[in-house]
């Protein structure tokens, strides 16, 4: 049975406040991490370094189907009013809060 090809991934602006600029990370399976997507980086503007990288949500892959087919990536970030919690939703319209200041992450319900 062949498979659809993915479209092309949501581009998604990255967010800034207080000199750190958050983004999505995306395939670095071969820097370590066990999926390609569902994972932001806070990044010091100044310097460009990683401070830190932080698994949002998990992806089940069904191992009879192609892996990057399966990926769902991120497609809006947006921080909240004063900063402290970062709002990510995906492309299954899922939508997490990250509380900056523990990194804690709760998925938001409809």
């Amino acid at each position: 049975m062949e498979q659809e090809k993915r479209g092309p991934l949501p581009e998604v602006a990255p967010v800034s406040r207080g000199g750190v600029r958050y983004e999505p990370v995306t395939f670095e399976k071969s820097e370590g991490l066990d999926q390609n997507s569902g994972y932001i980086a806070a990044v010091d503007e100044a310097t460009g370094m990683r401070k830190w990288v932080l698994k949002v949500y998990a992806v089940s892959y069904n191992n009879d189907l192609e892996a990057d087919l399966q990926d769902v990536f991120i497609k809006r970030l947006e921080l909240s009013a004063d900063g402290s919690r970062l709002y990510v939703t995906n492309e299954e319209e899922r939508r997490f809060e990250v509380k900056l200041d523990d990194r804690t992450v709760r998925e938001l319900k409809k």
